[in-house]
């Protein structure tokens, strides 16, 4: 059993599909060893990394942005959001706070 408390996030692969589940706040979870492994459970910060995802807040007064996989265009991250990265399509995330 995974519980996953406000202010956390949780995920795990399921081993039929090779698919990764995330496990939000606020239930129990019945996971069986035979079926998900590598099950995992972070404290939601402004940056973190679960599984194959970053997630990344990019607060007022920063910049942030990303390399796609395919073609390697960079890619900006417009502040006042949150992002979930896939390390399938994006790489390299990264973020500076901007000069007044």
């Amino acid at each position: 059993f995974v519980t996953v408390e406000d202010g956390e996030t949780a995920g795990a692969y399921h081993k039929a599909s090779g698919s990764y589940q995330l496990l939000p706040p606020g239930n129990t979870y019945k996971l069986h060893e035979k079926d998900y492994e590598n099950i995992e459970k972070k404290l939601r910060t402004d940056w973190f990394e679960l599984g194959p995802y970053t997630f990344l807040t990019v607060g007022m007064g920063y910049v942030a942005g990303a390399y796609k996989q395919k073609g390697g265009d960079f890619v900006i991250l417009p502040p006042g959001h949150t992002y979930q990265l896939n390390e399938n399509e994006y790489r390299q995330p990264q973020r500076v706070r901007r000069d007044k």
